[in-house]
């Protein structure tokens, strides 16, 4: 597994100094892990290194989005960035379920300047006013995405899986036909929205290189800890936190149809096409769709 050294000068992603200075400790709590102590195997760095975080004192950071396509990982990348970091992240939502489960940014006001990235989906009057400073655009090949927002509608939470007979329904033929076009939007909306101060993080690489992708996130976002190098190790080792859904015992099956299919497929050219006029990194599936 690749060590990632802590940031020691210029890098090849813009960095944001305002790591903050003054954090309330008063407020530090544990981060709430799916894996108990007694389970853990031993490892060179101790869960306990990143298991606690703060929030920032109000005001202190500049206002940075996490923005994604709903399914695609932005609840499990607010996770690690708390558990690399020990700042707490926002949103523009206030989920009760995320709150009583650990994440003590959930409900703070998005531009409060107390957290360190903000979680939003997409832009729209409820908080378009807001002033972006810059941000994250996390993507997900859309096929996966929209299959793992169905699950988070209709299993009824974060770690739910929906039952396969709702994915052969009207309801998911229009979902499907309709959704996709959300991804599309939201990733060029946080693209124009977030400027030359953006970074784009596929979660199929966050899949398989957490420790360089956790690296180039801290390092866009500034920051400078003597004991980052332990907590990305640690976070790296402790990976999967309470909202990180499982996959389901049993045959799969393709919810896609070859109208869904076609649909798709075109928007994720026209995505692919943005991506490389724009000399983006390329998720690993966008070579199917040259």
């Amino acid at each position: 597994m690749r060590m990632v050294k802590e940031p020691t000068g210029a890098s090849d992603v813009d960095r944001a100094p305002w790591f903050p200075h003054n954090v309330k400790t008063t407020l530090e709590t544990p981060i709430v892990s799916d894996v108990s102590q007694k389970t853990v195997q031993t490892t060179r760095v101790p869960q306990s290194v990143c298991e606690r975080a703060s929030l920032a004192e109000n005001s202190t950071l500049p206002l940075l989005g996490l923005a994604s396509f709903p399914g695609s990982g932005n609840t499990w990348l607010r996770y690690l960035i708390e558990r690399a970091t020990g700042v707490y992240t926002g949103s523009v939502f206030c989920d009760r379920s995320l709150l009583n489960g650990g994440f003590l940014g959930e409900c703070e006001p998005a531009d409060c300047g107390c957290t360190l990235v903000v979680k939003m989906h997409w832009f729209y009057s409820r908080y378009e006013y807001l002033d972006w400073k810059g941000g994250i655009l996390l993507l997900r090949n859309p096929y996966d995405a929209l299959v793992a927002e169905w699950n988070r509608q209709k299993g009824k939470g974060h770690i739910g899986h929906a039952a396969e007979e709702t994915f052969r329904t009207p309801e998911w033929d229009g979902y499907v036909l309709k959704e996709h076009l959300w991804w599309s939007k939201i990733t060029t909306d946080a693209l124009a929205r977030f400027g030359p101060r953006v970074m784009v993080v596929h979660y199929e690489h966050l899949v398989t290189d957490l420790a360089t992708q956790l690296g180039r996130i801290v390092s866009f976002l500034g920051i400078a800890s003597p004991n980052l190098e332990r907590r990305l190790k640690c976070t790296v080792d402790h990976a999967t936190g309470n909202f990180k859904r499982t996959r389901p015992n049993g045959t799969a099956f393709d919810p896609f149809t070859e109208e869904h299919k076609t649909a798709i497929n075109e928007t994720i050219r026209e995505v692919m096409a943005i991506f490389r006029d724009g000399n983006f990194t390329l998720p690993p599936y966008a070579l199917n769709y040259v």
